[in-house]
């Protein structure tokens, strides 16, 4: 007899439907719109398994290109957000359902901060959305089998050299 599927304990974040203004540029949408692309930013470079400097330096980046100071509190699988911008408050709390790396994913994003606070953006809420989740839906590049192939030759080398 089939086990009966347990669903994951967390709903998923759905992104581009809590959009408040999708059609404003990034730099001038409200601050609940500013606060969620901060922390997609953070929570798509958690999935990817980078560690919480990097992705507390990476949602700062982003704050400061919107304008607005972020304080982040990162955990293995979440991060809380606050931001703030003149006298108005935002806070965003997030999860993952699981763990893991991916450093194809880590390096596509790292590209795209680079180079949206380097050149500025001209992008709109969704778009900044829609290419946060265009790079969180990145597959590894390497399959489990390899990556486990990988780690068990690193390791007889190491082996080898002792």
């Amino acid at each position: 007899m089939a086990r009966p599927s347990v669903p994951h304990n967390r709903m998923p974040q759905e992104w581009e439907e809590s959009v408040i203004s999708p059609d404003a540029l990034a730099t001038e949408a409200p601050l609940a719109d500013k606060t969620a692309l901060v922390c997609h930013v953070g929570l798509v470079l958690l999935s990817g398994g980078t560690g919480g400097w990097q992705v507390r330096n990476a949602m700062n980046q982003i704050a400061r290109l919107l304008g607005i100071r972020c304080h982040v509190d990162v955990s293995l699988l979440g991060l809380e957000c606050s931001c703030v911008e003149d006298a108005e408050h935002c806070t965003q709390v997030v999860t993952l359902h699981t763990s893991g790396v991916n450093t194809h994913r880590i390096w596509m994003l790292e590209q795209f901060v680079n180079q949206v606070t380097t050149e500025g953006t001209d992008l709109t809420v969704i778009e900044f959305h829609r290419e946060l989740s265009r790079i969180e839906a990145t597959k590894p590049l390497y399959t489990c089998a390899m990556q486990g192939l990988a780690a068990g030759l690193a390791c007889a080398a190491f082996v080898f050299l002792l």
